[in-house]
């Protein structure tokens, strides 16, 4: 995936773990009064005197409400076992999260209860020992009557 991963070709990447990801930038990705909220602070700083901190704080919410632009396409193209990780009550929202595992050939869903978007944060030690265990298993596909007895 190119947009995301520039320095890193595809064939060297061997599994993924994103966390409170979203493929586009609206109300539909991120909770809607905090996308909007977000928006109306990005055109409040375009006016006010950009110190080094206000300018920082500026790109950081614009990136925010203008950023990523990632097709399904995009999504289907990663050929890696991959991770994706939110927290149900995430300002990234779950069902979009779900989006990006359901479009993902090789994906695993980690909704974790509870849970913003600091999961890493909040949640360390299980995130840290779940995305160890990620990197450690290998990948399996569980289909049919398997879904049952795993």
């Amino acid at each position: 995936m190119d947009c995301c991963l520039p320095y890193a070709t595809p064939e060297k990447v061997k599994k993924l773990v994103v966390t409170g990801a979203n493929l586009w930038p609206d109300s539909s990705a991120v909770e809607p009064q905090l996308f909007n909220w977000l928006a109306g602070m990005v055109d409040s700083l375009k006016n006010v005197k950009q110190t080094p901190q206000m300018k920082n704080q500026y790109k950081l919410l614009e990136m925010m409400t203008r950023e990523p632009n990632i097709t399904l396409n995009q999504l289907h193209a990663i050929k890696c076992p991959t991770l994706v990780i939110g927290g149900d009550h995430d300002a990234l929202l779950p069902r979009h999260t779900l989006i990006i595992a359901e479009n993902i050939p090789q994906s695993y869903l980690w909704i974790l209860p509870n849970a913003g978007h600091a999961t890493p944060i909040n949640y360390s030690r299980q995130f840290n020992e779940t995305i160890n265990d990620f990197f450690k298993t290998p990948y399996r596909v569980i289909e049919g009557m398997d879904r049952l007895n795993f």
